[in-house]
C-alpha cells in the first residue's frame, strides 16, 4: 500500500496535482464511457454494462481519494 501512495506521489509531482486530479477524473470517465459504447449494442451484457459501469465508477471514487489525499499529504507533509 506505502508503495501505490509513493508511487502515486511520484506521478504527481511530475505532472502536477490538478493535473492529476484531472486525470483521475478524466481517465475513468472516458473508459467507463468507451465499455458502455461497446457492451450497449448487446442486449446479453446489458444488465452486466450496469455492473461494470457501477465498479468503474466506485474504482474512479477510489481513485480520485487516493490522488486527493496524496496531493494533500504532500503539500503538508
Amino acid at each position: 500500500m506505502e508503495a501505490l501512495f509513493v508511487g502515486a506521489g511520484t506521478i504527481i509531482q511530475a505532472i502536477g496535482p490538478w493535473m492529476a486530479i484531472a486525470l483521475a477524473i478524466g481517465a475513468p470517465v472516458a473508459v467507463g464511457s468507451i465499455v458502455s459504447k461497446l457492451t450497449f449494442g448487446s442486449y446479453a451484457l446489458h444488465r452486466n454494462k450496469y455492473i461494470l459501469v457501477s465498479t468503474l465508477t466506485i474504482a474512479a471514487l477510489l481513485f480520485l481519494v487516493v490522488s486527493i489525499s496524496v496531493v494533500v499529504l504532500g503539500q503538508w507533509g
